[in-house]
């Protein structure tokens, strides 16, 4: 499978599908490789927390003091 697929599918979850979701479909989608399933869940989660944490920093510089930084 090309590396365009899993880019694909990790667009899917960053535009809004929870982990779990995403998880269930991408198990789905790669039932004969379950650990590229999760490997994709978790990077996908992991670009989500970064890109949470970005708009935290982005709102700090503007001087917007959010209740709590969200975990990276």
């Amino acid at each position: 499978m090309g590396s365009s697929l899993y880019i694909g599918d990790l667009t899917r979850m960053l535009r809004g599908l929870s982990r779990a979701e995403f998880e269930a479909y991408a198990l789905g989608r790669y039932a004969a490789e379950p650990e590229v399933a999760v490997a994709i869940a978790e990077l996908a989660d992991g670009i989500t927390r970064l890109v949470d944490l970005g708009k935290w920093t982005q709102n700090r510089l503007r001087g917007i003091d959010w209740a709590e930084r969200p975990a990276a």
